[in-house]
């Protein structure tokens, strides 16, 4: 009897440790569900602390080449369901130690585009640059010539500015030392004046407006520089205006059309391609008005004081036989007549 007690606590054991595994997954899986809602997708996130790797110590670190050390790393932890490399290499600045290089007795460049260089040579020191290039900035100046006090040169006027220069050569005097030179050249920096072209109007002015345009036409000055033209064209802008008249004498109604010819004379001011004159043709009479019974010329000039009146008149070109046309083509104003009065006194 005693196997039969021993298979049934055998019975007991697996069921108990089944349920005991059951149990652990699905606390498990809540865990992940729980931590999924919290942070979600963060298997495929990646950060500083995804891959851990060691920390190098001081004397890990390699010799100072260009300006960079390096060391290699090895991968410590990685965080679950993030792929870390095992190894990784570190880098960073670092600057040459106990570099010492020789200064004394060398000398500067010539000044070339306002830089000056000295390289300088490694003395000593461990993973160091064997040459290192001072550069500083300098300004370049005129190149003075050196002569010798006893020579004596001949006085020079100095040449025209071309491009930021003028130059000047002295010739030796006569009977001075032979080591002298012959001719001596020195420059100096200038700057260039431009030389203006000066032009003056001619009598015509401008032209008639053409298009939009007006031309006039300048000479050139005398005394200016011969590379200048001889003439220069300035062009402005301008309106087109319309030609306007005044109205002018008026011919005789043509009794058959109606009409009559009006000769108008262009006003003062106006474009010089408008015509002179222009000839309108008007009705006799305005629409919608009475008849002109009347129509006259121009008016003459007053005659001589006559009996202490002068006269003016003017031609009548309709209604000649009607009085009242004939009185207002006739003007009458008084004056003084010079012969009366001299004889008065």
């Amino acid at each position: 009897m005693w196997w039969r007690a021993l298979l049934v606590c055998l019975v007991l054991c697996i069921v108990l440790e089944l349920t005991y595994s059951e149990e652990a997954l699905s606390r498990e899986e809540r865990g992940a569900r729980r931590t999924n809602r919290r942070r979600p997708n963060a298997g495929a996130k990646t950060g500083k602390n995804a891959c851990k790797y060691e920390k190098p110590g001081k004397d890990a670190w390699g010799n100072c080449i260009n300006g960079k050390r390096t060391v290699n790393v090895t991968l410590v932890r990685a965080r679950r369901g993030q792929t870390c490399e095992p190894f990784k290499i570190l880098e960073k600045n670092c600057r040459a130690e106990n570099c010492r290089y020789q200064k004394k007795g060398i000398n500067w460049s010539d000044c070339v585009s306002g830089q000056k260089t000295k390289v300088l040579t490694l003395i000593s020191g461990a993973n160091c640059n064997q040459t290192k290039t001072i550069t500083k900035s300098c300004r370049q100046r005129a190149q003075r010539v050196t002569r010798d006090k006893g020579c004596k040169y001949e006085r020079a006027t100095w040449s025209d500015c071309i491009n930021g220069k003028r130059t000047r050569t002295k010739t030796l005097k006569p009977g001075g030392p032979s080591t002298c030179q012959p001719q001596l050249v020195t420059e100096k920096n200038c700057k260039v004046k431009k030389r203006t072209c000066k032009y003056q109007p001619d009598s015509d002015g401008w032209g008639p407006c053409t298009s939009g345009q007006k031309v006039r036409t300048l000479n050139l000055k005398p005394g200016s520089p011969t590379e200048c033209e001889a003439t220069k064209t300035l062009r402005k802008r301008c309106k087109i205006r319309d030609c306007k008249y005044r109205k002018g004498t008026i011919g005789q109604c043509n009794q058959e059309t109606g009409m009559l010819n009006r000769t108008d004379v262009l006003k003062d001011k106006m474009d010089a391609s408008c015509p002179p004159t222009k000839v309108v043709q008007v009705p006799c009479n305005k629409p919608n008005s009475r008849p002109k019974v009347c129509q006259y010329g121009p008016w003459g000039q007053y005659g001589p004081c006559m009996n202490g009146v002068k006269r003016k008149s003017r031609e009548i070109q309709m209604g000649q036989d009607n009085q009242q046309c004939q009185k207002k083509a006739v003007k009458i104003m008084a004056c003084e007549d010079q012969t009366e009065s001299q004889g008065g006194f």
